[in-house]
């Protein structure tokens, strides 16, 4: 059996499909670019039909996605797995990802504005950049 990784499509760039002996299997996104800057390669997300599963894609998939983002000049790779993934979190462990930083998150609040806070009127925004513009300008 031949895993390989094909373009998914013009205009989709570092978008992959997983292929084997052919057929699309599963999934996988890169890009060179991410929160550590040029020089590290993401991969924002894998997948593998769950019938195709525990066989190698991923494993493979994986690899030859170091070697597309080794080709635009990266020297580190990423990956983020979702917490409690057990089969991702084996998957890349098994290539030598560690652990190097915890990224949180939370759902955006929806309590608005504290009532001592009100939005400017227009006459007031005009005062207002006036004023910042002075203020601005003697400082130079």
């Amino acid at each position: 059996m031949t895993t390989t990784l094909r373009p998914a499509g013009p205009g989709r760039d570092g978008v992959y499909s997983i292929c084997a002996n052919g057929r699309s299997i599963g999934g996988v996104h890169l890009t060179p670019l991410g929160p550590w800057g040029a020089g590290t390669g993401w991969i924002l997300h894998i997948q593998v039909l769950p019938s195709r599963r525990r066989r190698g894609h991923a494993c493979v998939a994986m690899l030859a996605a170091e070697e597309i983002m080794r080709s635009r000049r990266c020297t580190r790779m990423a990956s983020a797995v979702p917490e409690g993934n057990r089969a991702a979190e084996g998957l890349v462990e098994a290539l030598g990802y560690v652990p190097d930083s915890r990224r949180l998150s939370a759902p955006v609040r929806t309590t608005g504005l504290p009532p001592s806070v009100r939005r400017m009127d227009a006459d007031e925004r005009t005062q207002w950049c006036a004023a910042e513009l002075l203020r601005y300008t003697a400082a130079l």
